[in-house]
């Protein structure tokens, strides 16, 4: 008979398993971070913004480089604004139709450039 791990140890393991996994391939990247966070003000403000199609993720391979599509100039503008603003300036809008099509600004990473003033 073997004993059940309780749930605290399993959350700690899985804990301990995932930020070292995250440590052993490199860590977090900043600019990571910084897209996270504007993620979060994307989704209190824009609704109508599927965040689960913005990629906060850096990778770099040889052959390629992935960086997050949220830069941290879009993410300090956003930042500076409330959300009526960002709604009355059409960042919102600018948004979700770039979130609505996979291709609006290129195949193999979709920037946000320019949607906030």
């Amino acid at each position: 008979m073997s004993a059940a791990i309780p749930a605290t140890r399993r959350g700690i393991l899985l804990w301990t398993v995932l930020v070292g996994g995250a440590l052993a391939c490199g860590g977090f990247h900043k600019s990571e971070l910084v897209c996270e966070e504007a993620v979060v003000k994307i989704a209190e403000c824009c609704p109508r913004v599927d965040t689960r199609l913005v990629n906060c993720d850096h990778d770099e391979t040889c052959t390629r480089t992935h960086v997050p599509d949220v830069d941290e100039a879009l993410a300090a503008c956003l930042e500076r604004k409330d959300c009526a603003t960002l709604v009355a300036e059409g960042v919102c809008s600018s948004l979700a139709r770039a979130t609505s099509n996979p291709d609006a600004f290129g195949r193999t990473n979709r920037r946000f450039s320019g949607v906030c003033p």
